[in-house]
């Protein structure tokens, strides 16, 4: 499906891209990568793709004053023998190796809030963008940082004047963002109004596993995402992704599984009692 040119990566690999992924504090690097790898691996059988022609490419999205891509970009090795990570001739992006093959693509973002209470995503990208200005401007931020804006759905997210700012967005500006999915959403609900609205005015949405900050969410990484069909050279793997999504002409093909309904209100409930006991 996909070419990797350079002597670094196999010649014919499919892409399998994880658009919103939390490296937090409490993962362990090691069990972090060696699951998503698995994750990545399991969807390509899924598909009929072999283990070997499938490539992972995690796009982080940091808050601010966390340092998970430096975190990761330090650990010469992940405390296992058959992980390794190495630079690329890019900045912002990572090569995680297994055994000297190469398993998984990491690319530095932010996550960011505005000052309406708006989530954007600056994909793609190891330039800071600070928290707290307008939505418009922040989108302006991101894309003179040369990153993706995306606008993550999220439960209770996009409710009331949030949804509202969002929808603006979609009508004032389609071709400045995308949209992001979240394989936290529940499955048995019907998919957010406004991904429709995107789709019909050329908006694409990116999946994303987008783990929560429990100890049991370091296997999530890898699992829900959207697959690329592009040649990809392994010394600039950001430039190339950019390059191909800025260019996007239809809704690329998604895969993972959304929540089931058990696991989704456990996963709210926990969060809600993380907010409350944080802030007291």
């Amino acid at each position: 499906m996909s070419d990797v040119s350079g002597a670094t990566a196999p010649p014919q690999v499919t892409l399998f891209v994880d658009a919103h992924v939390h490296l937090h504090p409490l993962f362990d690097l090691a069990g972090f990568v060696t699951s998503a790898a698995r994750n990545v691996a399991t969807a390509a059988r899924s598909l009929g793709v072999a283990e070997e022609d499938a490539i992972g490419v995690l796009l982080l999205s940091e808050g601010a004053n966390e340092a998970a891509f430096a975190r990761l970009g330090s650990a010469a090795d992940l405390g296992a023998p058959a992980w390794t990570v190495d630079a690329t001739r890019e900045p912002e992006s990572l090569r995680v190796r297994e055994g000297g093959r190469l398993r998984m693509i990491v690319v530095a973002g932010r996550q960011i809030v505005t000052r309406e209470g708006v989530e954007v995503l600056s994909l793609l990208c190891g330039e800071n963008v600070a928290d707290g200005m307008a939505l418009d401007d922040t989108i302006d931020a991101v894309r003179l940082g040369d990153g993706i804006p995306v606008l993550p759905w999220g439960f209770g997210k996009w409710t009331m004047r949030r949804g509202a700012l969002v929808a603006a967005v979609l009508r004032s500006r389609p071709r400045d963002v995308f949209l992001g999915d979240n394989g936290g959403r529940l499955g048995a609900a019907p998919e957010p109004r406004l991904f429709a609205e995107a789709r019909a005015r050329g908006v694409w949405v990116l999946p994303g596993s987008d783990p929560l900050p429990f100890r049991s969410e370091q296997s999530r990484a890898g699992a829900f995402g959207f697959l690329a069909d592009l040649r990809l050279d392994a010394e600039r793997p950001a430039e190339a992704l950019r390059g191909w999504l800025r260019t996007l002409r239809e809704q690329p093909p998604r895969y993972g599984t959304l929540e089931t309904l058990g696991r989704f209100c456990r996963n709210q409930a926990r969060m809600q009692w993380r907010k409350r006991t944080a802030r007291g």
